[in-house]
């Protein structure tokens, strides 16, 4: 069973995102990891039993303190990059929502401009409305019939 694809057809996964939407992702993704390693790197090196002057991991943390002339950490650093990480997440699916929303809303307007061409065309269609009750709610519903 082989399953041909064509130029023109999307899997479902490049329907529901695009390419420029999984990149910020991934990008969002690889900052936030990065600072989750940098925060976990700073408690390994907080927590070790070796000596300040032979724990690698102190050393580096030490350099890089007084390579940047601040007095941040890696646990400082890592909290402002998996902070960065985190709002260019939200900021990419706040986009992305809006832009699902406009797709949406886009397929409504047409499916109402269809149905209300059923009753505007020449052919000889008449829509009806029946309004079903029930007791637990009222539901109107059309059918279309031809005379």
């Amino acid at each position: 069973m082989s399953m041909k694809k064509d130029s023109k057809t999307k899997t479902n996964l490049e329907n529901a995102f695009s390419w420029k939407e999984i990149t910020w992702y991934v990008i969002s993704g690889l900052i936030t990891m990065f600072g989750l390693v940098l925060m976990v790197l700073h408690l390994v090196a907080r927590f070790s039993n070796e000596n300040a002057n032979t724990n690698p991991l102190k050393i580096a943390e030490n350099n890089l303190m007084a390579t940047m002339n601040a007095p941040i950490n890696f646990l400082g650093y890592g909290l402002i990059f998996f902070a960065a990480g985190i709002v260019i997440l939200v900021i990419t699916l706040a986009i992305n929502a809006k832009k699902t929303d406009r797709v949406l809303e886009k397929e409504m307007r047409r499916q109402q401009r269809l149905a209300s061409s059923l009753i505007e065309d020449g052919e000889e269609k008449v829509l009806e409305a029946e309004i079903v009750k029930s007791e637990e709610e009222v539901t109107p519903t059309l059918t279309a019939k031809e005379q």
